[in-house]
């Protein structure tokens, strides 16, 4: 079992992921204490001149060396498949190599047949690669299962219960499923909106 932090990327939704020095701070000092595998730490988007965000929703590179330098564990970034195209990957992710592990690609279901060429792209530079599909309770089981299996080159496949939907017995039926068209790991995030979430992460 490995566990994933997502406080500052997820959290930056609430932040438009910003956060203080402090808190940064903070947070490296309690994880490090934490049995975690990986902490992801933000999204690497492209920049828009129109639109402000911080940090987090862009991670430069300034602060993946800080946390190299102060933090425990792998660092894992997040990259959103609907902002990124191809050439997305040389230019914001190749100089990510030696303080990123792990990137992980939120995907909508209906773009997983057009996630091949960036998941290689990735791949290719050396980084471990996660595919973390949304939306899981509205899932079409069967076709979800048909594009996995053409998916080469993951380390990861997660579900993620994007609005907190799922009940237990649900989860287990769709993981059994999925377990027998992926070689990889899999992985799941869970949302609390019905208050399951432990529930499910224990299931």
């Amino acid at each position: 079992m490995k566990i994933l932090d997502c406080t500052l990327r997820d959290g930056g939704y609430y932040t438009n992921w910003d956060f203080d020095s402090i808190t940064v701070d903070n947070y490296i000092k309690y994880t490090n204490n934490l049995p975690l595998e990986f902490i992801e730490i933000g999204y690497r988007n492209p920049k828009n001149i129109n639109n402000y965000n911080g940090e987090f929703y862009y991670t430069p590179i300034k602060t993946l060396k800080l946390f190299k330098a102060k933090s425990n564990h792998k660092i894992s970034i997040m990259i959103d498949f609907k902002n990124f195209k191809l050439n997305d990957v040389e230019s914001l992710i190749k100089e990510c190599k030696g303080y990123v592990d792990l990137v992980r690609i939120a995907i909508h279901p209906d773009s997983l047949d057009k996630s091949q060429g960036i998941i290689n792209g990735i791949k290719g530079y050396g980084f471990e690669v996660g595919l973390n599909i949304m939306y899981l309770s509205k899932w079409d089981i069967e076709n979800i299962k048909n594009e996995i299996k053409k998916i080469e080159n993951l380390d990861y496949l997660y579900l993620a219960d994007s609005y907190g939907a799922v009940f237990p017995e649900e989860l287990e039926k769709i993981l059994n499923e999925i377990k027998k068209v992926v070689n990889c790991s899999i992985g799941f995030h869970s949302h609390d909106n019905l208050e399951l979430a432990f529930a499910n992460t224990l299931t």
